[in-house]
């Protein structure tokens, strides 16, 4: 009966240390590979935010171009997220000014993370990353814009659980782990009443 506890902890012990694989993504059409913008909601201003071809990408054949024309556009999509958990979020931003009226900015929850404006001037696809804590069970990520004559080009929007959230099958083996320790535990009090009682025989 020994045994079967000390294998019942090692199991449950390789759960706990096991490494957490990729975590799911959360962002729906991140890429804008649809071709549309399936899985976004579109506000504000809107008539010059399109996903065109490779030229505007930064990988695979579709990106977005932003460009809402003296005012602004929005681009959203809401998250089921853990209140406390923190997320690796990141997206590829370029910017090609014309006039000197442009501005962006993302938004988590409804808080800016990054604003840029008119000074920050031209610049081809950069990383943009964020480890942010999610504070509800639906978190709004969204990037406002304005454009008036060219664009902004957004691609690769991502956002997953930091590595340190135990994946599906981690917890499950967790669940196994404490369920075979609970089950031997209760075999081996049985055993033991059982003992008692024959010596009262």
């Amino acid at each position: 009966m020994r045994k079967v506890i000390l294998a019942a902890f090692g199991a449950t012990a390789f759960g706990l240390s096991a490494p957490a694989t990729a975590t799911q993504e959360l962002v729906t059409n991140g890429g804008f590979e649809t071709g549309d913008f399936g899985g976004w909601l579109q506000t504000g201003l809107t008539s010059r935010t399109v996903v065109c071809g490779s030229s505007c990408a930064h990988s695979g054949s579709l990106g977005a171009a932003l460009g809402a024309t003296f005012g602004t556009g929005t681009l959203s999509q809401v998250l089921t997220t853990i209140p406390g958990q923190s997320y690796d979020v990141s997206f590829w931003l370029a910017n090609e000014p014309d006039l000197p009226i442009y501005s962006f900015d993302f938004r988590w929850g409804g808080g800016t993370r990054l604003s840029l404006g008119s000074g920050s001037g031209p610049f081809g696809y950069s990383l943009e990353t964020f480890t942010l804590i999610a504070t509800d069970t639906a978190t709004q990520i969204a990037f406002e814009f304005e454009h008036d004559r060219t664009f902004w080009y957004l691609d690769d929007v991502s956002v997953r659980a930091t590595s340190g959230v135990p994946e599906l099958g981690t917890w499950t083996m967790l669940l196994l782990g404490f369920g075979t320790v609970g089950l031997a535990l209760r075999r081996r009090r049985s055993g033991k009443i059982g003992e008692v009682g024959q010596l009262h025989a």
